[in-house]
């Protein structure tokens, strides 16, 4: 079971992540992941929304024992890895083109 205060500082590192890697500032990690398109892998991408959904289930008193804890920790870690691969310099003139920030 992962608590509530895991799970926020967990979200809170990939929320900085998708801030300085894809530039994506605002919005749910739902709507990031869909903002993010073909810019991310499609199990990063549900594994992004499988983590928004548990995070609005966490600050439910009765329904915050509903997600597994060890699926959304591991999709929490698939997530940051992949993210903190992503090298924006290197992506070189394809970093304008897709709105990425340098």
């Amino acid at each position: 079971m992962i608590t509530h205060d895991d799970l926020t500082a967990r979200t809170g590192r990939i929320e900085s992540l998708l801030r300085d890697r894809l530039g994506l500032k605002h919005g749910s990690l739902g709507r990031r992941a869909a903002r993010a398109g073909r810019r991310l892998p499609r199990a990063i991408r549900a594994d992004l929304c499988r983590i928004g959904e548990a995070v609005q289930l966490s600050g439910h008193p009765r329904l915050r024992h509903a997600s597994e804890g060890g699926e959304i920790t591991a999709a929490c870690e698939r997530v940051e890895q992949h993210l903190a691969g992503i090298d924006v310099r290197a992506t070189g003139g394809s970093a304008r083109r897709w709105g990425w920030r340098r």
